[in-house]
């Protein structure tokens, strides 16, 4: 495997899709991600919403092994978009674009967990993001004093009340957290499913604002 990883970097133009099915993730990541700072690579994950992309457009994620820290796990995810025109098979399609956005986890166990992890958006830094995931479950988990405010779109009662929206946050994943201005903002459940906005400022956390929306159709 070496070898062939060996030959590849030395004699291809830019990497295909192909690549991505005859190596393993790693040997794949170091082909596909040469020139880019990358770790690890442990997985190679084909995105749920493929069927949203242009024609020709193929995307893949490729996930690093993550590493534990002293606040939790961190790891990137690539990702990496392959395209083809009418005279080229979908296996010999060029790399065309590989972008990184980090994920954090906490975890209280030894080592890092393969999934659970949330994205930071732009602006969020890897410390910022521990501390806001840590607040997260002292609001949803510990009952941590604070005010809600809320609205809903679905039927679901998200906004019966502070035990009702602490229970309903306690069942969801964190998959994106973000900075507007002073606002911390996470987005819970499952990505292009309905989203439960978490809202509150930094200069006042016990201040917390909920939205339930389903996402506009494509």
């Amino acid at each position: 495997m070496i070898l062939m990883t060996m030959i590849l970097l030395a004699t291809q133009g830019a990497p295909t899709l192909a690549v991505t099915q005859q190596l393993t993730p790693q040997a794949a990541g170091d082909i596909v991600l040469a020139g880019h700072d990358h770790g690890p690579i442990a997985r190679i994950v084909i995105p749920a919403n493929q069927g949203m992309n242009p024609p020709g457009f193929i995307e893949r994620q490729f996930v690093e092994t993550p590493v534990a820290g002293a606040e939790g796990c961190s790891r990137k995810r690539w990702t990496v978009t392959f395209f083809h025109g009418p005279a080229v098979t979908r296996d010999e399609a060029p790399l065309q674009n590989a972008y990184a956005t980090t994920e954090v986890a906490l975890t209280a166990a030894p080592g890092c967990p393969d999934d659970g992890y949330t994205r930071l958006n732009t602006g969020v830094e890897p410390a910022q993001g521990f501390a806001a995931l840590r607040y997260l479950d002292d609001l949803r988990l510990r009952g941590a004093k604070a005010r809600f405010t809320c609205s809903d779109e679905t039927s679901s009662h998200l906004c019966a009340g502070p035990t009702e929206i602490r229970r309903a946050l306690a069942g969801l994943k964190p998959w994106a957290v973000s900075r507007e201005d002073a606002d911390t903002v996470f987005w819970m459940g499952t990505p292009g499913g309905v989203v439960t906005e978490v809202r509150y400022r930094l200069d006042r956390p016990g201040r917390v604002a909920v939205t339930r929306e389903v996402p506009a159709p494509f």
